[in-house]
């Protein structure tokens, strides 16, 4: 309790010049008259909000207290109300329905348990917001330190100069100085308080010993007027004669609310890493919530977190929420302490002080960014454009029509610089089959086919959002394609995140136009949704383990999609694949079919075209058999397990078989190749005789001749030129595996 009552001292200077300000801020449309009564609805957002905040928060040190953007808010919408002829008293009734409808839509946020989407709002836009809020409480504050009220700043920019009397500018310009240097040298107390106070000594020292004009003063700041704020309850029949001008506070609320809503979450979050207590952002929005719609009720300022005081408590040493609450009491002792004091503040001092405040509300980041596209400070300016733009425009916006309407065209802008930034080329890769084969292990004679021809084969991978916008980019990427013969397309959508109906309009587009050429299309890593038919459905029903969280996992909303706009129908299920492997099988069968190539007659044929026995005459061949042997596999049968030891070295002249590798820490297997007639597998096993490194399993009744490495070394004997060319062919056929391999590592590596 003694460090939170040191510490409330502390909170309390820093509240009070920041209640004052913000308090003018906000009755500034009402002219010096209301000054007063700004100050003291300043102060009591200050101290009731602030007790209530301490009590009601998720986190002991979160303030709640008025914010200069909420602030700038609710004079926007006094000052629309104006202009739309209404009376003061009108003008104040929809101001304070504007938060009252703020609060609302804060604690309805908190009950759905939307604290974290609050900050999805683009950051462009609240910085806008934020910097034209500033820039607007500059201009508005100007006339008043340069003693020209009855002026606004372009008019003064454009002449009034010339009528600026040099004892208010003295008077500013003290309390902007004393401000700039104080800044730093009392970290317990903001900067703005010292300036403030040597601006008014100066003020009070020139017109009592040197007998200069007095200028606008405060005027007597009498905490009874909050009683006759309330206007929601002294006032809420009046309701019916503004009811046409209603949208002023539906606006004003949304805005108040977005932006308290922002600041209670970033103080929530920013309090959890200063101090390490978990907030809890949702139940922060309830409680601010409630309290805005108590000071809308009874006249006060909207507000929201307040970080300066929750940060300013924490350095001073308060941990426990007495202090907050002990802050809003010592910050009330001041002002009816002070009151005589506050009551004779020079305006031109304080409206110096609102100039200050708005500098340092300006968005840094911003800044940062604009010095960094004019000075060139970075690589490449552009990837700050879009922010940059959008932020302006807001600004130029806000100063050119109005601060509420500004907000939407930021939002507006910051979807269209959305849609087209997502609109990129959606295109990630493409690579041929000439450069990337398949996982099947060919015959020699198809894969220099496919080395030569294999360009008709084109596998696009696409990644991010296939939508309108990004469906040209593709388009003309396969016209570029068609134009170079390819007449086989696969579209791997390993890393596509989204399809809507017209990227799906254009698949099936491109579908039927490779129909027609005789080409086909394709589809690859693209998970089925099977939850859609009512029969899978029941069979889940009960189910416990993995195949419950199967059941119960995400939709597959791409397939969905797909399956809903007609794709898959004709594209053909038997043209989605599980990997891109299967599908470049596909594909290369379909161009070796096409080419004459898909296979040989009979097995001679197939022995014949083997380029392990190149260059081989008749009667070698003949001499060769003699040294293996034929064995027969059937379906599911192992030829040797990984693992085993390699003594032999095969040749599949009939059937076809698969390479399986073992899953660490698991039971599975993984396919990483296949096996088709007229090729030469574990050959390795004639040169180092190793462990085998992979399974080979027969996919369908097969027929294999082996050859083992003591028959190897005894053909090395007896007929050491016929093995010689066995190992030549063997190491050009190596060779050639090694050059296919580095082509495809280079390729997946672009």
């Amino acid at each position: 309790m003694k460090n939170d009552i040191a510490a409330a001292a502390v909170g309390a200077l820093t509240a009070l010049p920041q209640a004052i300000a913000f308090g003018l801020i906000a009755f500034s449309p009402l002219g010096p008259d209301w000054a007063g009564a700004g100050i003291a609805a300043g102060v009591g957002t200050a101290t009731l909000a602030g007790v209530l905040g301490g009590v009601l928060a998720s986190h002991p040190l979160l303030s709640f207290g008025p914010a200069a953007v909420t602030a700038v808010v609710y004079a926007v919408s006094i000052q629309t109300a104006l202009e739309r002829g209404h009376s003061v008293e009108q003008a104040l009734l929809l101001a304070c329905l504007g938060v009252v409808i703020a609060g609302l839509g804060m604690a309805v946020a908190g009950l759905l348990r939307l604290g974290r989407a609050i900050s999805y709002i683009p950051l462009p836009v609240l910085a806008g917001f934020i910097c034209s809020s500033a820039m607007l409480v500059l201009f508005n504050s100007l006339p008043f330190a340069l003693g020209l009220p009855g002026q606004t700043a372009w008019e003064i920019l454009v002449g009034g100069w010339r009528h600026i009397a040099l004892w208010p500018l003295l008077v500013g310009g003290v309390t902007v100085v004393g401000t700039l240097i104080a800044r730093g040298r009392f970290k317990p107390i903001p900067a703005v308080l010292p300036g403030l106070i040597a601006g008014w000594g100066v003020y009070m020292v020139g017109t009592s010993a040197f007998g200069l004009p007095h200028g606008p003063e405060v005027g007597t700041i009498n905490l009874a007027v909050l009683r006759e704020l309330p206007v929601l309850l002294t006032r809420g029949s009046g309701l019916r004669e503004v009811w046409q001008d209603v949208d002023i506070a539906l606006f004003s609320g949304l805005s108040i609310g977005l932006l308290s809503a922002f600041l209670t979450v970033l103080s929530a979050g920013a309090l959890e890493l200063y101090s390490g207590d978990r907030a809890r952002p949702n139940r922060d929005l309830c409680s601010h919530g409630i309290i805005n719609c108590l000071v809308g009720v009874f006249g006060l300022l909207p507000g929201g977190g307040m970080m300066s005081r929750s940060q300013a408590l924490f350095s001073a040493g308060a941990r426990t929420r007495t202090a907050n609450v002990y802050a809003s009491l010592v910050l009330l002792f001041l002002v009816l302490a002070l009151a005589p004091l506050l009551s004779a503040l020079p305006m031109w001092a304080l409206a110096a002080m609102l100039m200050v405040i708005a500098v340092q509300t300006f968005d840094v980041t911003t800044l940062r960014k604009v010095k960094a596209i004019f000075l060139r400070s970075v690589p490449y300016p552009r990837v700050y454009a879009s922010d940059v733009s959008v932020t302006f425009v807001v600004i130029f916006t806000a100063l050119a029509l109005d601060l509420i309407v500004a907000v939407g065209v930021g939002i507006c802008l910051s979807v269209v610089l959305f849609v087209l930034g997502m609109g990129r080329d959606p295109v990630r890769r493409v690579y041929s089959a000439d450069r990337i084969s398949s996982k099947v292990q060919r015959p020699a004679f198809q894969v220099e086919t496919l080395q030569r021809e294999g360009y008709r084969i084109a596998v696009v991978e696409l990644h991010g959002a296939l939508f309108f916008a990004a469906c040209a980019r593709l388009e003309a990427t396969i016209a570029g394609l068609r134009s170079k013969g390819v007449d086989f397309l696969i579209f791997d959508f390993r890393h596509l995140t989204s399809i809507d109906s017209t990227g799906c309009a254009l698949v099936r587009r491109l579908c039927n136009s490779l129909a027609e050429s005789g080409g086909k299309l394709m589809l690859s890593r693209v998970e089925p949704e099977r939850r859609t038919d009512p029969r899978k459905r029941r069979q889940h029903d009960g189910v416990t383990g993995n195949e419950y969280r199967v059941h119960h996992s995400s939709l597959r909303w791409i397939w969905l999609n797909l399956e809903a706009n007609g794709v898959i129908d004709v594209v053909g299920p038997e043209s989605v694949f599980d990997d891109t492997s299967t599908a470049l099988a596909r594909a290369e069968a379909m161009l070796l079919a096409r080419l004459g190539k898909s296979g040989v007659p009979g097995r001679r044929g197939i022995i014949a075209s083997s380029a392990m026995l190149r260059n081989m005459t008749r009667p070698q061949i003949l001499t060769l058999r003699r040294y293996c042997r034929k064995i027969w596999f059937r379906p599911g049968e192992c030829v040797f397990k990984q693992g085993d030891g390699a003594d032999s070295a095969y040749f599949l002249v009939l059937g076809g078989m698969e390479v399986l590798i073992d899953i660490p820490s698991s039971k599975r297997k993984r396919r990483v190749s296949s096996l088709v007639e007229g090729t030469l597998f574990a050959e390795m096993a004639l040169l180092d005789g190793g462990r085998r490194s992979a399974t080979v399993q027969a996919t369908r009744r097969s027929c294999c001749f082996e050859i083992g490495a003591d028959e190897y070394e005894r053909l090395q004997a007896e007929m050491p030129e016929l093995a010689f060319c066995l190992m030549k062919n063997l190491g050009l056929e190596l060779s050639n595996r090694l050059r296919l391999a580095n082509n495809m590592i280079s390729e997946l590596e672009q």
